[in-house]
Parts: C-alpha cells; sequence; structure tokens
C-alpha cells in the first residue's frame, strides 16, 4: 500500500501521480521531484474547480493560479503560503538542475 492510495476513490490521476512520486524517491529523485511538483498543480486547479473559481483565460500558470486562491476568502494564509513556497522552490531546482549546476534534486533545493 502507497502513501498516496489513499486518493484513489476520488482522484485516481493525483494517486497516479503521487505512486510515480513514491517509486521514483530513491531511484530519480529529479523524476520524483517533478511528478511531486505536477501533483501540486493537479492539486491546485482541482481546488479551484471544487470552489467554482474558474482558471484564468490568460496568463494561466501555476502561480496565477496561486494567486488566484490567495485572493479567495475560503484559503487561510498557511496554505497559499504552501504551495508558493513549493512553486518557488521547484522554480528553482529546475533552473539549477538544467543548467547542470546539480546533480540531484535534494542539492539544487538547498
Amino acid at each position: 500500500m502507497g502513501s498516496f492510495d489513499f486518493l484513489a476513490s476520488h482522484w485516481k490521476d493525483l494517486a497516479k501521480i503521487g505512486e510515480l512520486a513514491e517509486q521514483y524517491l530513491y531511484s530519480d529523485t529529479n523524476t520524483c521531484f517533478i511528478k511531486m511538483g505536477m501533483l501540486a498543480e493537479h492539486i491546485v486547479q482541482y481546488m479551484l474547480a471544487y470552489d467554482g473559481i474558474a482558471e484564468p483565460d490568460y496568463d494561466n500558470t501555476h502561480a496565477n493560479r496561486i494567486r488566484i486562491l490567495k485572493d479567495t476568502i475560503f484559503y487561510r494564509e498557511k496554505l497559499t503560503i504552501y504551495f508558493t513556497y513549493s512553486e518557488k522552490r521547484w522554480n528553482r531546482a529546475k533552473k539549477r538542475l538544467w543548467k547542470g549546476k546539480y546533480i540531484s534534486v535534494v542539492k539544487a533545493m538547498e
């Protein structure tokens, strides 16, 4: 039983992405990290859909969707801070990895 199996009854795609991230945790941390970022993006999209908040027509990026959640009274500050923090660290690590400065995600996130 994986850590993300509880999601499968309602969100099969989230469970699958989480399962893939978990599978890559020790064999390919870079791919694991990318999958976790994808998981966060999907969760934000589900949050918008669940509350009937339209995704932006222009600049429909993860960062902008998080901004929309921040502007909505339904979400507490800590939740949006988490997604903003994750998104910023993920982007920084991706840039470092693509430039070849770091071998692993763990080092790129520092």
